[in-house]
């Protein structure tokens, strides 16, 4: 009776803590998300100041991307369901990034 008390209380522990590693990783992920659709918005308003010609929003707007943080992500948090991958160079060149199709968050 002992032993099965022991190994109850074990399985509840690990399934404690299995359920704060996925609220870890949901936040971070979470913050991800928000990072890359910040940097998202800015390189729309990059497009548009360059659009434009308007150094000094260009200046500003790229100062603020750079500033943006990046989360590096163990590969285990990559295969969190909701991870998305970062733009690739090939789609932002093209401009298709400024549809709202490549939200981050909706």
């Amino acid at each position: 009776m002992r032993y099965i008390l022991i190994l109850v209380a074990m399985i509840f522990a690990a399934c404690e803590q299995q359920q704060t590693i996925n609220q870890t990783h949901d936040n971070i992920i979470e913050q991800d998300l928000t990072n890359k659709q910040q940097e998202l918005e800015l390189l729309r308003e990059i497009n548009i100041a360059q659009q434009n010609q308007d150094e000094e929003a260009f200046k500003f707007f790229t100062t603020e991307f750079i500033r943006t943080p990046r989360l590096v992500l163990t590969q285990e948090q990559k295969q969190h369901p909701m991870y998305r991958e970062w733009l690739t160079d090939k789609q932002i060149l093209s401009g298709v990034y400024m549809s709202e199709e490549f939200n981050y968050i909706e």
